[in-house]
């Protein structure tokens, strides 16, 4: 019952914390171009946070591989901007370095 206690509390946190912005937004209120350029790169560095030290140790005794594939991707994203492109074409450098 504790566990089912811990997850239901975690998904009223969660979607409170999501929800805010929305029940206490008042007509258009518009921030500074420089905070929404900001705002709009988070996603994208928290991510690169969370996936890179995985990618350093996606697999044991080739850690360049999994480098090389996150370089490429980010090298096609910016080129491309596609980001099926980009994960696939990295996705597949990681497959071919690890044969």
């Amino acid at each position: 019952m504790n566990f089912f206690m811990t997850i239901t509390l975690m998904a009223m946190g969660t979607y409170l914390l999501r929800a805010t912005p929305f029940l206490f937004k008042t007509g258009k209120k518009t921030g500074p171009t420089w905070l929404k350029k900001i705002m709009e790169a988070i996603p994208a560095a928290a991510l690169g946070a969370l996936l890179f030290p995985s990618a350093l140790q996606s697999v044991p005794g080739k850690p360049f591989a999994g480098i090389a594939g996150v370089l490429l991707a980010f090298i096609v994203g910016l080129a491309s901007k596609n980001t099926l492109l980009a994960f696939g074409s990295g996705l597949l450098l990681t497959f071919v370095l690890i044969i």
